[in-house]
This record gives structure tokens, C-alpha cells and sequence, in this order.
């Protein structure tokens, strides 16, 4: 063979070599073999385990328990309040014996009286109260009846203000008195605070106000 035969079959090789390791890759998109990096054995992502957060059980506010007895609410002189007024002569007494408002409430304490005036701070301990009033008029074109409960905590703070004058409190033919003993009752979603009454008066003879609260707090007789 001669020289140039030999130089002839050597190129061939190697353009037969350059094809098949570089150019037919490339051609299919894939990296030439001598160019692929050496990559060493794969590493395992570490996840790190997770955390359960701590759960704080909140404590259950605990209700005071009361004996039963119901509580007396005292007239105050209306100027520790600022409030003036010259009407006078409310009384208190205690409710009567057995007289409930409904099977699960019990009177927790009684205001009774005929004049306007402001009552001494009493502290309802319970989540749930109700206030039931009822009035006796000396006539229905000029009576009224003014009750303001206040928080003794905020004295900008009404609590709830009601009023009856007038024609509410005639009594038809009809009138029932369970009736308007349910509607003449307001409910409290509140509780553990301390309260006050303003209550004013026109033409009135008399009225009640009784704080009623759940049955299931009394713990005696």
C-alpha cells in the first residue's frame, strides 16, 4: 500500500470518528459523549420533619356560684351620679315567695319603688341575665316609665334604655297578663360586671324591676 492510500484510509477513519462522536449528537440535540460531565453518585434531599406547634388550651371561665338569696338593690343619692332630680319616694322590698318569671330563671335581686331615683351599684357575676319590670299607673294619657341600665365601669356606656309611657300600659279587654310579664322583659348577653339603674317616673303608683339569672347557679336555699 502505498503512502498517500494510507494517509487517505487514516482521514477516512477519522472523519468516520469526528461523525459519529461529535456531529450526528449534535444533529439530535443531545451533548457529544466526551463533553458529558462525570457525575458522582446522587444525593438524597434531606426534608427536614416537621413541626407540630403547641396547642394552649384556654381555660373555661369559671361562673361564681350564688346561696339563693335574693339580693336587696338601695336607693343612692342621685347626685354621686351628677344626676339631679326632686322626685323621690322609691322603696325596696323583697319579691314574693315563689314568684318566678319562668321555670329556669330565679329573681337574683328586686328594685320597687314609685318615684324616680338612681340605685346603688350591684354586680351581676353570671354570662346571662334578664331584667323583668312591670308598673301600676295612676292614669294612661300622661304616665311614664324611664329605665336606664348603666355600666358602673363606663358611665358613658347606656346599656340598654327602655321606656313604656302612656298607651302601654292600658289594659284592654283582652289584656293578659303572662303576656306582657314575657314582653315586658329585657335579655342580657353579658355579665360579670357591675350595673346601675336610673329610673324615671310620671304618674306612676308603683313599679318592679327584678334581675332575673339561670336557676342552675343557685347551690342552695
Amino acid at each position: 500500500m502505498e503512502r498517500e492510500d494510507l494517509f487517505s484510509l487514516i482521514a477516512a477513519i477519522i472523519i468516520v470518528i469526528v461523525v459519529a462522536l461529535v456531529i450526528k449528537p449534535v444533529l439530535s440535540d443531545e451533548t457529544p459523549g466526551f463533553l458529558t460531565p462525570e457525575t458522582g453518585p446522587e444525593q438524597e434531599e434531606t426534608i427536614p420533619p416537621s413541626t407540630t406547634p403547641a396547642i394552649t388550651t384556654v381555660p373555661t371561665p369559671t361562673v361564681p356560684a350564688w346561696d339563693g338569696e335574693v339580693k336587696t338593690i338601695e336607693f343612692v343619692d342621685p347626685a354621686s351620679y351628677g344626676i339631679s332630680t326632686s322626685d323621690g319616694g322609691a322603696k325596696m322590698s323583697s319579691p314574693p315567695s315563689g314568684n318566678f318569671p319562668s321555670r329556669s330563671m330565679v329573681v337574683y335581686a328586686v328594685v320597687r319603688g314609685s318615684g324616680s331615683g338612681a340605685t346603688e351599684i350591684v354586680h351581676i357575676p353570671y354570662p346571662y341575665w334578664e331584667l323583668a319590670y312591670d308598673a301600676e299607673v295612676y292614669n294612661t294619657e300622661f304616665s311614664l316609665l324611664n329605665v336606664q341600665v348603666m355600666d358602673a365601669d363606663d358611665p358613658n356606656r347606656f346599656v340598654r334604655i327602655i321606656t313604656k309611657r302612656d298607651a302601654d300600659f292600658i289594659k284592654g279587654k283582652d289584656f293578659d297578663p303572662e303576656t306582657r310579664k314575657e314582653a315586658w322583659k329585657e335579655k342580657f348577653y353579658e355579665g360579670n360586671r357591675d350595673y346601675w339603674f336610673v329610673i324615671n317616673t310620671r304618674a306612676i303608683k308603683s313599679y318592679t324591676l327584678q334581675i332575673l339569672v339561670p336557676e342552675r347557679y343557685v347551690t342552695g336555699e
